[in-house]
């Protein structure tokens, strides 16, 4: 289904507005046949979307891996992810469904997973960019494929029609149903392949990958600096690649990226602009209304009264709090920090304080404070001469066993061979990727 490509000279990408009609920024999903006769530009896509291909051969292109557009293959893409159309052998149609990836990972993680199961969503679909579907799954997904689209055409093709009874339930299940088949069908398709995985390791100075650990941290206040450690390349290298692939500057594709984070949280929150100013890292309420109306051409509040009522607009309610409980953590990994510790500083229940953890950042309580203190032991091993035990004291284990297990945890080595690799390797080594692939193999 894939091959992997040298970058070479990227193009540079266009950014895909929000939403594929600029007009309807209140409907949570969007359905269309699409056709291709020849290939496409880069687009840098604000909106995640499945393609289903329904006749036709080509190449699409994700990042610098091809993936195979054929009858029955089924392709993702998530927020902030760059893809063209490099090849069409035989005209393309295909089904271009654009879901609310935020909203969907939310009631996943919160409403479905009844039983706590352990997953990754926002890691494994970033992993498996498409799939060839066997012929005899076909029928069940082109199916399901229709009855999403014949849920949702109605809005999409005409504003003043009404939806059906229980609609957005029924959507809603709908979409996760096909998020759980296609994560399903990606595995089995890995493991047929020798466990052939998207995320391969990359050892290329600046990686494409900066795109989805902006989007992923946008509740950081990131920096060019903060890239720059991370990925082991200058920030002027950084701010030329950036700018050479989207035609922005770093902090304007940030700006970018925030601002639909606050599109979806104005939609289908009840939180406040405060709130989402904290959970965004904008200085104050401000800040975030004057940011908002030069990009829009509207305010914040006008904006939410707007659309929030339009059909296909579902709530969701994350914890209060969640940005300043962020907050917290950062600055207190490296002390004896517990989840009751967070919890009594906030006057919240320890579930609560994991449900913040786990609609932000992607990790409960205790796997984010050991995240953050082996991505710091990381730093200081690569950047110090200290000793293995200072480190894993300084960050805020209490014994030397622990640091080292949770190190081998999250890294694959120990903290001995991590410091040595990076010496040798110090160009090219990417702690970010090794990070994102634990989480995946975790997951």
């Amino acid at each position: 289904m894939t091959s992997r490509k040298n970058p070479g000279q990227r193009k540079r990408v266009e950014i895909q507005e929000f939403y594929r009609t600029a007009s309807r920024e209140g409907v949570a999903t969007y359905f269309e046949v699409q056709s291709d006769s020849a290939p496409t530009k880069p687009l840098l896509h604000k909106n995640s979307r499945f393609l289903y291909v329904l006749s036709g051969k080509g190449t699409i292109r994700i990042y610098d891996k091809d993936y195979a557009m054929e009858p029955g293959a089924v392709i993702a893409l998530l927020p902030w992810e760059i893809s063209e159309i490099v090849e069409v052998k035989e005209p393309l149609c295909y089904y271009l469904l654009i879901y609310p990836f935020e909203f969907l990972n939310f009631i996943v993680k919160n409403q479905f997973n009844i039983e706590n199961e352990k997953f990754d969503m926002v890691t494994l679909l970033y992993r498996y960019g498409g799939v060839r579907v066997p012929e005899q799954e076909r029928p069940r997904v082109r199916a399901l494929f229709d009855e999403i689209r014949r849920e949702i055409e109605p809005v999409s093709i005409a504003t003043s029609a009404v939806r059906q009874s229980w609609s957005e339930l029924y959507l809603t299940a709908k979409l996760v149903e096909l998020v759980v088949l296609y994560l399903r069908l990606a595995q089995d398709q890995e493991e047929r392949s020798d466990g052939q995985a998207r995320l391969e390791k990359e050892e290329e100075s600046c990686s494409p990958h900066i795109f989805q650990y902006m989007y992923l941290n946008l509740h950081r206040k990131l920096t060019l600096q903060d890239l720059s450690r991370i990925y082991f390349v200058s920030e002027a290298s950084l701010s030329r690649y950036i700018f050479k692939v989207t035609g922005l500057g770093f902090y304007e594709l940030l700006q970018e990226m925030k601002l639909s984070k606050v599109t979806f949280l104005l939609l289908h929150t009840n939180i406040s602009l405060a709130e989402i100013a904290d959970i965004l890292d904008y200085s104050d309420i401000s800040h975030l209304s004057r940011v908002f109306s030069d990009q829009q051409g509207i305010g914040a509040q006008q904006f939410r009264r707007c659309y929030r009522n339009n059909p296909g607009v579902s709530m969701v309610l994350p914890a209060p709090k969640a940005g300043k409980i962020i907050e917290y953590i950062y600055r207190n990994f490296a002390s004896d920090l517990t989840v009751l510790d967070v919890a009594e500083q906030f006057n919240a229940s320890p579930r609560m304080v994991n449900e913040s953890l786990v609609y932000i950042v992607e990790m409960n309580f205790t796997n984010f404070l050991n995240y953050l203190r082996i991505h710091e032991a990381a730093n200081l091993l690569l950047r110090t001469d200290q000793s293995v035990t200072d480190i894993a004291f300084q960050v805020g284990y209490n014994s030397l066993r622990s640091f080292n297990r949770n190190f081998l945890k999250w890294l694959k080595v120990t903290a001995s061979e991590f410091r040595e690799r990076v010496t040798e390797q110090k160009d090219t080594v990417d702690i970010g990727h090794l990070f994102r692939s634990s989480r995946e193999e975790q997951s």
